[in-house]
């Protein structure tokens, strides 16, 4: 099966249309674009029968019994709510959290432990929880100074060299 064509112009039309998208939802108040997503979520839930469907079967293999169809119904439309408002959220990140007003937004628990460990030279890995919008994480470290890198850049050696080296490791 062949690779079906692009259109330049429909690509252009397209990148278009969700620019100024962002744009008008970058310009309104934090409410407003709520229930911008909330209205985006319900258009995206109508017009998007395929990933609908996949959620709903999804749902009902991870919890066979457990829930009815209108329950069922209801967390593949909360989905779809939770992404939009999350899409909603990163257009208005930049304008909304500032280095002087972070801590309105943000809840650091240990946050001297943290600092602390992203200071060190040792290498760190942070285990994050789906929990609201934790892309917002990175960002807010970034604002207060602590951007870090999260992957060491891949060797350049190929093969099973390059797998040596990127656990630290000499090859046999």
């Amino acid at each position: 099966m062949s690779a079906k064509s692009r259109s330049r112009l429909a690509d252009y039309l397209v990148y278009l249309a969700v620019r100024i998208t962002v744009c008008i939802v970058q310009a309104l108040s934090f409410d407003a674009a709520c229930g911008f997503a909330r209205l985006l979520a319900w258009v995206a839930y109508h017009l998007d029968k395929r990933h609908r469907q996949v959620a709903r079967e999804n749902l009902e293999r991870a919890f066979p019994g457990q829930y009815r169809a209108s329950e069922i119904d209801q967390m593949v439309r909360d989905v779809y709510g939770h992404f939009c408002r999350v899409v909603v959220e990163l257009a208005q990140l930049q304008r909304r959290l500032h280095v002087n007003n972070w801590k309105q937004f943000v809840d650091m628990r240990n946050g001297d432990r943290l600092t602390d460990a992203l200071l060190s030279d040792r290498p760190l890995l942070l285990v994050t929880g789906h929990f609201g919008n934790w892309e917002i994480a990175g960002y807010a470290l970034a604002l207060v100074g602590l951007s870090r890198r999260f992957l060491p850049p891949l060797p350049r050696a190929h093969g099973p060299e390059a797998a040596g080296q990127a656990r630290g490791l000499r090859p046999d």
